[in-house]
């Protein structure tokens, strides 16, 4: 069995036990069976328990929690910045916490071809906040690729915008505790954008028509989320 295989079951393993602690169930964001976007899950602050969940899962896998719960584990892997295309729709490796103002990842023995990619890393509230201020902004960029159906130009740029909404909701999560499950959303609602691009390119989505729909949809719900998350942060 190789290493990638152990790795699955030992997660599955984890994953049971996780259940097993937890006497309320992660809210249903994600259709499990289509792997499509609930909307009407989305578009509101998720309740209590997912932060209860997210701390147990964080327990097992540390930052990983959220990608761990979106991305299907069966495709290949990348980190989460690495923007080459073939990282469109995939399982997102964790990024690991900082203290400092940038944040430095690695594949390691594993891909020793590929460059170390730098993150920036907010060390304020205020540099937190301009951070999505600026994911929005190519949020509708990426709006205007799908509907020129230009999905994986879409994906790219998806791929820059989705670490720096991871980090800078991590980071307003722990400074305002109080937007936490608004921060979580987000994270998911990303992986979930990222996801869909990909299936999107792959034909899996249906139509290049019915495909746009779908994704204009996760982006409205992405947006609106994103949107309530700066007012509710800039307010405290």
């Amino acid at each position: 069995m190789t290493m990638i295989g152990k790795i699955f079951i030992l997660l599955a393993v984890l994953t049971r036990m996780i259940d097993a602690f937890s006497i309320n169930r992660l809210p249903p964001i994600i259709n499990q069976e289509e792997s499509t976007l609930d909307v009407s899950m989305s578009t509101t602050s998720l309740p209590p328990t997912y932060s209860t969940r997210r701390k147990l899962i964080s327990y097992f896998f540390g930052t990983a929690a959220p990608a761990l719960l979106i991305i299907d584990k069966a495709s290949a892997s990348c980190l989460t910045g690495d923007e080459s295309p073939e990282c469109i729709g995939v399982f997102k490796e964790g990024i690991p916490e900082s203290t400092g103002n940038t944040i430095e990842q690695s594949y390691g023995v594993f891909r020793p071809n590929q460059p170390t990619i730098t993150l920036p890393n907010p060390t304020s509230i205020n540099e937190a906040i301009g951070m999505l201020k600026d994911q929005l902004l190519a949020i509708e960029d990426i709006e205007k690729q799908i509907s020129k159906a230009s999905f994986e130009l879409a994906g790219t740029t998806m791929l820059r915008v989705l670490p720096r909404l991871i980090i800078a909701e991590r980071y307003i999560a722990t400074v305002l505790p109080s937007v936490i499950d608004r921060a979580d959303e987000i994270t998911v609602l990303g992986l979930t954008l990222d996801k869909n691009i990909g299936k999107a390119m792959r034909g899996n989505l249906g139509t290049a028509v019915i495909a746009q729909l779908e994704l204009l949809s996760n982006i409205k719900v992405l947006k609106t989320s994103l949107d309530g998350l700066i007012v509710r942060a800039s307010a405290s």
